[in-house]
Order: C-alpha cells, then structure tokens, then sequence
C-alpha cells in the first residue's frame, strides 16, 4: 500500500487556539474602537500584532501538514456578534474597564494554551509555537501600567 497519512502530532491542539485566537483578535478590535486612549490603543496593538504572528505561523504550519483550519459555525459567530451588541452598552468610554476586560481576556487565553500545552501530546514545533505565543501573552500582561494607561 502505498497511501501516506501526514499528521502533526499537536495540530488540533493549534487548531483549538487558532480558534481561539480568532475570538481574542475580534474582542480586541472591538474594545480598541471604545477608547480614546491613545495608550491604551497601541497596548491593544502590541496584543493584536503578537496575536496576529501566531495565526500566521500557525495557518503556515497547518498548510505544511495540508490541514484545512477550522472555523466557527456561522450561528456561533452571530451569537458573539449578539454578545458585543450586549457589552456596547457598557463600554463608553470608560478606560479602567476596558483594561480590565483586555486584563480578563488575556488570563482566560493564557489558561487555555496552558491546557493545551499541559496536554502534553505535541510536536517540537508545536510545542514550541504555543509557548512562544504563551510567553508574549503572559509578559504583555505583566508590562501594563494601569496609571499611565488611565492619565493619558
């Protein structure tokens, strides 16, 4: 027989991030347009940059092993488009809060790729591209100055 199956140890745990980070860059964008900070702004650009080169590595990545990436049902993408209609009623303009939900988004992204990563069936390559990506989450989170964010 001379049928070949390519798999990547690790590819449907890129796949559930790279979902996941779909949902983290559409948050992003839509708190980004509820400020006027200019601080806060370029802080939500660093996330949305960094978040953005992991999706690119990773659809190259997944492209290598010929997967298709997976994406959202359509009902579940316009149950999040109800949701934000939802939280644009509480984010006017009020800084602490959209740090706060930026704060929260983060956490919860870090606590599923430390699931993934904490599954333990990976790849060199995947293991190393989750962690990587893990880092830049994590140390973006820790280099917040709420003061400064919030002054200007």
């Amino acid at each position: 027989m001379k049928t070949r199956i390519k798999y990547q140890v690790g590819s449907a745990s890129i796949q559930h991030i790279l979902v996941l980070s779909d949902d983290l860059e559409s948050d992003l964008q839509f708190l980004k347009t509820k400020t006027n900070n200019t601080a806060i702004h370029s802080w939500i650009d660093q996330k949305l940059a960094y978040t953005l080169a992991f999706k690119l590595k990773s659809l190259s990545l997944l492209d290598n092993m010929t997967i298709k990436h997976k994406k959202r049902s359509r009902f579940k993408t316009a149950l999040r488009m109800f949701w934000f209609n939802l939280k644009r009623l509480f984010y006017k303009n009020e800084d602490r809060k959209i740090i706060k939900q930026c704060l929260l988004l983060s956490s919860s992204f870090i606590h599923e790729i430390n699931k993934e990563i904490g599954s333990g069936i990976h790849s060199e390559t995947t293991y190393s591209l989750l962690y990587d990506f893990r880092t830049k989450v994590f140390s973006n989170k820790d280099q917040i100055n709420l003061n400064k964010l919030i002054a200007n």
